[in-house]
């Protein structure tokens, strides 16, 4: 893989179609304007709904290509610890919701349903498909890609403190994503490493 995060926004700023880093930008459209995971959540509860529901397919994409892909021992490792992030991250939310007496979301309740998730979130690459190590990553890099557009949205809807905590996964989240293009490109920094601002950081006020 060729593409990095920069070429990614650079071409979804441009509102050219692109499918990259297994991502799918439709044509014709600012990646910002086509991908809002929080469409229609607008209340703090509501919001954290969305992101507890969203980890979940985070930690059930995770865990299925654990088990399930065929992985170098650095992948593997690299899932299994990024997993482990996740679902702290669950974790997390799931305590602020029910402080708010917010009932959880149900988690995926298969491959096929997890597969329906993804592409309702424009992720081009399914679990069914990611037998080995290149197919699963660039799976991990898709969906990590949308959970940072997630985090980032969630910051100007969520009520004081919550935006500190959703910056602090977003940056985990970054994190996971330059871990995950380090696999692929065999720890080559100049590949690996993100840009310097978080997606959309030029939209905020």
């Amino acid at each position: 893989m060729s593409t990095t995060r920069r070429d990614l926004l650079r071409s979804a700023f441009a509102g050219g179609g692109a499918v990259t880093l297994g991502l799918a930008i439709t044509g014709g459209t600012a990646l910002a304007d086509t991908l809002d995971p929080l469409q229609g959540a607008n209340t703090t509860g509501e919001v954290l709904f969305r992101l507890l529901e969203f980890e979940q397919l985070e930690i059930f994409a995770y865990r299925h290509i654990e088990r399930t892909s065929v992985l170098s021992a650095d992948a593997r490792s690299t899932v299994a610890h990024f997993l482990s992030h996740e679902r702290r991250h669950a974790e997390l939310l799931l305590a602020e919701c029910k402080k708010r007496g917010v009932a959880p979301p149900s988690p995926p309740s298969g491959v096929a349903d997890a597969d329906r998730r993804l592409a309702a979130l424009l992720v081009a690459r399914r679990l069914q498909e990611a037998h080995h190590e290149l197919a699963a990553v660039h799976l991990l890099i898709g969906i990590e890609t949308v959970a940072e557009v997630t985090y980032h949205l969630a910051i100007e809807k969520l009520s004081v403190p919550l935006p500190k905590l959703a910056g602090q996964i977003l940056g985990c989240e970054a994190q996971h994503w330059t871990g995950l293009s380090s696999v692929l490109h065999n720890g080559n920094p100049v590949l690996a490493v993100p840009s310097g601002f978080a997606p959309f950081a030029t939209h905020s006020s």
